[in-house]
């Protein structure tokens, strides 16, 4: 009976430290709010996303960075066509 307790009164404590300090977390969801995934970030910290492009049947890689705040930046898009709805940034 004791151990029930004081495992019930550590799961309390790990619980309300969690909710009082700031840790940033990438949460993947789908539409209807059902969470897939969740991953710890930190600032600088980089991720590509992959998908097949819905038209164009060629590869798309996004590539984000956290930012301050934590804020996604979207950093660069590598695709294999120029198609439709492929962005077209000409730099120089």
């Amino acid at each position: 009976m004791k151990t029930r307790v004081i495992i019930t009164i550590v799961f309390l404590i790990i619980t309300i430290l969690l909710f009082a300090i700031n840790i940033p977390l990438l949460t993947l969801s789908s539409e209807n709010n059902l969470t897939h995934a969740m991953f710890l970030v930190s600032k600088g910290v980089m991720f590509n996303l992959s998908y097949i492009h819905s038209v164009e049947k060629t590869e798309v890689i996004e590539k984000y960075k956290i930012g301050n705040g934590n804020f996604l930046i979207l950093d660069s898009i590598i695709f294999e066509s120029l198609g439709l709805d492929c962005p077209l940034i000409i730099l120089g």
